[in-house]
């Protein structure tokens, strides 16, 4: 994988460990005769936080490290006056399937991690996702031109 996943796979490795670390909490307080509104509360809430952050490393493995050949993050201030079929306020778009004929993008509102990592991760539900076939021919034109040398001049 290497150091671009990293903050995934901390967030990943800290939601398995935090879910397995309240479950047991949970069944030990079954033991007892009357744990407590707010210990079991705590139990609850401890778990459901857990379970999201495994969810959010799933969501973001699927769409971008499943398909790492054809994604990237793209800065969408150079292709904003180029695109009409997106509406995005954040200046970075993260994109897969580049190679096809439609892509689709993820539009980060909020929060960005590892921003300038080659994988930045946008946490759910603080993007927007959609598909654009414009974004995808703009960056087939400017990888071809990049091939040629016509940007580096």
């Amino acid at each position: 994988m290497g150091y671009d996943y990293l903050s995934m796979w901390l967030i990943g490795a800290g939601g398995t460990i935090s879910i397995f670390m309240f479950g047991y909490r949970f069944y030990r307080q079954r033991l007892v005769a009357e744990p407590g509104f707010f210990s079991n509360g705590a139990n609850a809430i401890g778990l459901m936080i857990s379970a999201y952050l495994i969810f959010v490393v799933i969501d973001q493995y699927l769409f971008y490290v499943a398909h790492r050949v054809e994604a990237e993050s793209v800065s969408w201030e150079f292709f904003k006056d180029k695109v009409t079929d997106i509406k995005c306020d954040s200046e970075l778009l993260l994109v897969t399937d580049i190679d096809s004929k439609t892509l689709t993008y993820r539009c980060p509102s909020n929060f960005v991690m590892g921003r300038f990592s080659g994988a930045p991760f946008a946490p759910w539900p603080s993007y927007t996702e959609g598909h654009s076939e414009q974004l995808a021919s703009e960056l087939k034109k400017h990888h071809a031109e990049e091939k040629l040398g016509v940007l580096s001049r």
